[in-house]
C-alpha cells in the first residue's frame, strides 16, 4: 500500500465556508438554518488491503480467528457499498464560531478480536477517547496527532490490560465477550491539526483513526454514503463551499 493511500483511508472530507477568525465556538441564534445533505462517492478502484502476516506478532492463535484463513490479517481501510458509495466519512462545517448546542460525548473504543472498533470516530480536542479491551490478550494503545506535512506526534502511550471476564474455550468459537476495565485518557491536538489515530504497539493490524471537530456541523456517512448536518447556518453559497484534503494531512 502506497503512502498516499494510507492518507485516504481516513476517508475524511471537509466543507468550508467563509474564512472567520480563529474564536471558540459559542452557543447562539441560529437564523435561515438548514439541512445541508449529500453523499459521497469514490472514484476509481477500492484499494487493496493492507496485509499482516500473523506469524511476526504475538497471540496469532487468538487474533488470527478473524484472518483470511492463510494466515494473514487483513486491514480494510474504505468500506464502500453498491456504485462506490462509501461508509464511515465524516463530513463537517468549518469555520463556524456561532450555533447550536456543542456537546458531544467522549467515544468508546472497543479492542475486540485484535481490532480497534470502530475504525473512524469523531472526537474533540481536550476531551478524550475511552478504549476497552474485549480480548483476553494485552494490548498496547499508543495514540498520535498526525499529518502528511509534519508527520506524527505522540500523545499517549498506554497498556490496555488483559481482560480475564473473557474466557477463551474454542478459539474458533463464538465468543461471549465481557467488556474489562475501561481506560479514559484526555488529549489536547498541536494548533490545526485534526487527524487523531491509535494503534496497538503488540498488533500492528489494530487502527482507529478519528477527525477532531470544533463545532456540531459535522455528520459521518451511512451505508449509502449518504449524510445530513442539520441546523445549519443559513448564510452559505456555493461559493463559500469547497472541498479539501486536510483531513489527509
Amino acid at each position: 500500500m502506497t503512502r498516499s493511500t494510507r492518507w485516504r483511508l481516513c476517508a475524511l472530507i471537509l466543507i468550508f465556508v467563509v474564512p472567520s477568525p480563529a474564536l471558540a465556538y459559542e452557543v447562539g441564534e441560529i437564523k435561515n438554518g438548514g439541512t445541508i445533505t449529500g453523499a459521497v462517492t469514490l472514484l476509481g478502484p477500492v484499494p487493496e488491503p493492507k496485509g499482516f502476516n500473523l506469524v511476526t506478532f504475538p497471540d496469532p492463535e487468538y487474533c488470527g480467528r478473524i484472518s483470511n484463513g492463510e494466515g494473514w490479517r487483513l486491514l480494510h481501510d474504505f468500506t464502500v457499498g453498491a456504485g462506490g458509495r462509501i461508509q464511515d466519512v465524516v463530513v463537517m462545517l468549518e469555520g463556524i464560531e456561532t450555533g447550536k448546542p456543542f456537546s458531544m460525548s467522549i467515544p468508546r473504543v472497543m479492542a475486540r478480536d485484535c481490532q480497534f472498533l470502530p475504525f473512524t470516530n469523531v472526537v474533540r480536542d481536550g476531551h478524550g477517547v475511552e478504549v476497552v479491551n474485549m480480548d483476553p490478550v494485552m494490548h498496547d494503545v499508543q495514540a498520535y496527532e498526525t499529518s502528511r506535512r509534519l508527520g506524527a506526534r505522540v500523545l499517549f502511550n498506554s497498556p490496555l490490560p488483559m481482560n480475564h471476564e473473557h474466557k477463551r474455550g474454542d478459539l474458533h468459537a463464538t465468543h461471549d465477550h465481557r467488556p474489562g476495565k475501561s481506560m479514559v485518557q484526555q488529549f489536547h491536538l498541536s494548533k490545526g491539526r485534526r487527524i487523531f489515530v491509535m494503534q496497538c504497539g503488540f498488533h500492528a493490524y489494530m487502527e482507529s483513526w478519528a477527525f477532531a471537530v470544533d463545532n456540531p456541523y459535522y455528520a459521518m456517512t451511512d451505508s449509502q454514503g449518504q449524510y445530513a448536518i442539520d441546523g445549519s447556518p443559513g448564510d452559505l453559497s456555493p461559493s463559500g463551499l469547497a472541498s479539501s484534503d486536510q483531513g489527509r494531512g
